[in-house]
């Protein structure tokens, strides 16, 4: 897994984090696993009912911003994000992850 974040954040980007998980293993497992060995993957979520289940609110001290809507997405393969939260999630085999720090166009 690696963090991202453009510009809007003054602080340097952690290492990618490599580890083997067993198949079937959850995004929230994984990112646990990775914030017991690089301090910077250190996480908070909020809970939303199924199908998104939790969703990263911070990452390396990096809170997600609702009023500028930054926000933390989650990418796998080709930029394609992730259809549900990091406990429903679970990464296919060699997948490499992304946690994108970043502006969300508002709906309204």
């Amino acid at each position: 897994i690696k963090l991202d974040w453009d510009s809007c954040v003054h602080k340097p980007k952690p290492p990618p984090f490599t580890v083997r998980v067993k198949k079937g293993t959850n995004l929230a497992r994984i990112l646990e696993m990775a914030a017991d060995k690089i301090k910077c993957y250190r996480f908070s979520t909020q809970y939303f009912p199924k199908p998104l289940g939790h969703y990263v609110t911070s990452i390396c001290d990096i809170q997600q911003n609702k009023e500028l809507n930054y926000f933390w997405l989650i990418y796998e393969r080709r930029g394609k994000l992730t259809p549900t939260g990091i406990d429903n999630f679970k990464p296919k085999h060699r997948a490499t992850i992304t946690f994108r720090y970043q502006f969300v166009k508002s709906h309204s």
